[in-house]
């Protein structure tokens, strides 16, 4: 009987402990860093590494969850190394801060008082150029086309000369105006190091990386670094390959770990180097959100934020912090990730992470591309009419073409890849058919074609098989 009434006494102490909730004393359960990287890295299909680190007033707490793709290292670590693309503009914008602070330059320092000729409709600072209030286009239309044509590796090939050339073909707004740019911040790095007769890769690494202690920090991996560089991924957790910044490089080129991105992290908050000080003053702009030198001034619900987030084609980053919580949260990951965002500010504010919704634009262009494709198998699936091979190879480049978009495009992270090999299979097999059939019937009568309708097609031909060939890679 004592028994029961034990029993009892523990249950009613249970209920009320559910009502008005845990007991003084007792902590309420709480989801670890580590549980919510896990979570994340398991919303991905195949592989997708994660490494995050989350300061607090309490501490610091560091978690790693799925694969890099790296054989030698396979699992993601703090001496893992990501591509943290954008966060690339702040180490430019604390290259600038830093030689103002030597006098070399100032920040009302006007790019024709630096290279003499390239200015455009007004004269524009170094200061708004770090600060994306210079007015100028996020890409010259050039380059923008260039990257439509070639997704895979979009400022290959890119010169400082261009950027000059951007410059002075550019119509900027007024002055002032905000508008987020990868050409300014590349040009303000190719301006710094020209001024100072040296490479921005030399000048960044002696006057930023080394001072702030960040030994891990390269533009140009050397070949012992490149054993742990992580495997960049699509967003549609396709491997793809690492993007070759050369004249835009001071805008993203930057690949960092972890270790060294928590001691940047700490030091940012502390704002205890004199460039970093200079760069979290807060401007006095209209800009929503504020962009001072480099760092992005926001808010998470109610509280203040600074931040810079950075995404390539294989990778996302995060870095930022909540200045009255004393939370700050560095995020890498090794999948070029459109909810990095979200994610990145869900476990910096300690918040449940947002759902992964199902990716019913990708699925509308693929069904559209699925059509087209389903139309060039069935032309290849007939006879051939003419005696034309140039038709045939048209026929056949387009179908290619479609197959390279629908590889980039398509949502492998919800959808099987083996569905693409399939059509490739089925594809490769038709065209191999329509090659052995003859025409059927007898060739008709046709007046001869003139040899520049000829050349025409052959060129449009190649164009699209080049097309295909630099989606696929």
């Amino acid at each position: 009987m004592r028994h029961w009434n034990q029993l009892c006494i523990g249950l009613l102490l249970a209920v009320l402990a559910l009502l008005n909730g845990w007991p003084p004393g007792l902590a309420q359960p709480t989801v670890t860093l580590q549980q919510q990287v896990d979570a994340y890295a398991a919303q991905g299909r195949g592989s997708q590494g994660v490494a995050a680190l989350l300061i607090t007033p309490e501490g610091s707490e560091t978690a790693f969850a799925g694969e890099t793709g790296n054989p030698a290292h396979p699992a993601p670590s703090a001496d893992t190394l990501f591509e943290i693309g954008s966060i690339t503009k702040v180490f430019t914008a604390l290259l600038l801060a830093n030689q103002v602070n030597q006098g070399a330059v100032a920040l009302d320092t006007t790019v024709e008082a630096l290279v003499p000729g390239t200015a455009s409709g007004h004269s524009i600072s170094l200061q708004a150029l770090a600060s994306h209030t210079a007015g100028l286009p996020r890409l010259p239309v050039p380059r923008a086309l260039w990257g439509i044509l070639y997704p895979a590796n979009p400022y290959r090939g890119s010169r400082t000369a261009e950027l000059y050339r951007a410059l002075g073909a550019a119509a900027p707004s007024e002055p002032g105006i905000c508008q987020y740019s990868n050409l300014g911040p590349a040009l303000l790095g190719q301006l710094l190091a020209n001024a100072a007769g040296d490479t921005y890769e030399n000048l960044v690494q002696t006057q930023v990386l080394t001072p702030l202690g960040l030994t891990d920090t390269y533009l140009d991996l050397p070949p012992a670094a490149k054993e742990r560089l992580a495997q960049g991924h699509r967003e549609n957790a396709l491997p793809t390959a690492n993007w070759q910044f050369d004249a835009y490089a001071p805008a993203g080129a930057l690949k960092s770990t972890l270790t060294d991105m928590g001691r940047f992290l700490t030091a940012a908050m502390a704002a205890d180097w004199p460039p970093l000080a200079l760069s979290l003053q807060i401007p006095d702009t209209d800009c929503q959100p504020n962009v001072g030198l480099g760092w992005i001034f926001t808010a998470l619900g109610d509280a203040p934020m600074v931040m810079h987030n950075g995404r390539t084609g294989g990778y996302y980053a995060f870095l930022g912090w909540l200045p009255e919580a004393g939370r700050g949260l560095v995020l890498l990951t090794n999948t070029s990730d459109d909810l990095g965002d979200r994610i990145a500010t869900a476990l910096l504010a300690g918040e449940p992470l947002p759902t992964r919704d199902f990716p019913l634009g990708s699925l509308l262009v693929m069904a559209v591309l699925g059509g087209m494709l389903l139309f060039q198998s069935w032309q290849l699936a007939r006879p051939p009419r003419s005696r034309d091979r140039l038709k045939q190879v048209q026929t056949a480049a387009e179908t290619v073409l479609l197959l390279a978009l629908s590889y980039q495009l398509g949502p492998w992270h919800w959808l099987p890849v083996t569905l693409w090999w399939s059509l490739l299979a089925l594809v490769v097999g038709l065209l191999l058919r329509r090659l052995r059939q003859r025409p059927a019937g007898p060739p008709a009568e046709s007046a001869p074609r003139r040899s520049r309708t000829r050349y025409l097609s052959l060129a449009s031909t190649l164009l699209v098989l080049g097309w295909a060939i630099l989606c696929l890679r």
